[in-house]
C-alpha cells in the first residue's frame, strides 16, 4: 500500500504492517529522497480526516523538542 502511494518501491524499515503501536509519517522531497518518522500512537494519530491523507496543500507539520531532546 505504502509503494502504491508513493509511486515508487519503498523498503521500509519499520514493519509497520505488524505494528499497532505506532504510525508512520513518511516524508519525500522532490528527488525521491524518503525520510521518516515512527510516531508512537500513544501521543495522538496522524489521521486529518481526508480518505486521501495528506498532501503538500493541506499537510502542516509542527515538530516540537523537549528541552534536553
Amino acid at each position: 500500500m505504502i509503494n502504491d502511494e508513493l509511486g515508487f518501491s519503498y523498503d521500509d524499515p519499520s514493519n509497520i504492517e505488524l505494528r499497532d503501536d505506532i504510525s508512520l509519517l513518511i516524508l519525500v522531497d522532490k528527488e525521491n529522497k524518503v525520510h521518516y518518522a515512527e510516531v508512537e500512537r500513544k501521543s495522538g494519530d496522524l489521521l486529518n480526516g481526508e480518505k486521501e491523507g495528506y498532501t503538500p496543500n493541506n499537510a502542516i507539520i509542527k515538530v516540537t523538542r523537549n528541552q534536553g531532546g
